[in-house]
């Protein structure tokens, strides 16, 4: 849980009269030079396959119903098909 710089300081340390110190005027400046630590790095892979999408057509060269279409950075109206087997092409 995060320590709001108004909330009691963690350490414990107290005023004279036993009030707790607030974060803000004890250790909020030593917690923002104290390095944060890295996060767990997240990889994600993709192949071909995964941009390969229905509806599904047989395969000119293979002949399975795997012929389907792929989109390109061109946008909705700009694809090809391919197949998700034998990785044949057709514009």
């Amino acid at each position: 849980m995060k320590v709001g710089r108004n909330d009691p300081c963690p350490c414990g340390k107290l005023k004279p009269d036993g009030e707790p110190v607030k974060f803000k005027k004890c250790c909020l400046s030593k917690a923002e030079v104290m390095p944060i630590p890295k996060k767990e790095r997240r990889i994600m892979n993709f192949s071909r396959k995964d941009f390969i999408c229905k509806p599904y057509r047989p395969c000119p060269k293979c002949h399975k119903i795997r012929f389907g279409l792929v989109f390109s950075a061109g946008g909705i109206n700009s694809f090809s098909r391919e197949c998700f087997e034998c990785w044949h092409r057709d514009s």
